[in-house]
Formats: structure tokens, sequence, C-alpha cells
């Protein structure tokens, strides 16, 4: 069987997403998944919920940006409503 390194990769993203909120828990995550052996499920366990960790990061990160972009998208249409409307009461006082 071949042994299974660390994804260092992995163990970058998850620092990425570490605040002050969240530092002691997954950094023990990280201790957990570093120091188990090879191979073992404990290590398979700590790098799914590693994955698992940065793939709703993620989600959350992607979630606000379309939320935001809905808010701006919002706020040009009603500019842009009231342009017309003064656009129309101009013309209509004309």
């Amino acid at each position: 069987m071949r042994m299974r390194c660390l994804d260092h990769s992995l163990l970058h993203e998850v620092r990425k997403f570490v605040t002050a909120a969240n530092v002691h828990r997954v950094k023990t995550w990280i201790f957990c998944y570093e120091t188990s052996e090879p191979n073992s499920s404990c290590r398979q366990r700590y790098e799914d919920l590693l994955r698992e960790f940065v793939n709703t990061k993620r989600l959350l990160i992607g979630a606000r940006i379309q939320a935001r972009l809905a808010v701006d998208r919002r706020t040009r249409q009603r500019l842009a409503s009231l342009d017309l409307e003064e656009e129309i009461k101009r013309d209509y006082v004309a």
C-alpha cells in the first residue's frame, strides 16, 4: 500500500480561512491531521474534515458575492428607474 503524504496545498487553503473565531478549533484539526499515522482512518477523517471546511468557506464566499451582485443590480435598476421617472416628469411638464 502506498503511503499517503500530507496534502500541503490543502493545509495552505485551510490556513487562509483561519480567523480569530475559529483559530483554536482549526489548528487542532490541522495538528491531528499532521500527527496522525499515514493511511490511517484518523488521518482520512481529518483530511475530509479540512476539505469540507475549505469547501464550505468557498461556498460562503460565492454566496456573498452573488448576494452583493444582486444588491448592486437592484440598486442600478432603481437608479435607472428614478432617472426615467425624472425624465418623464420633465417631458410632461414641458
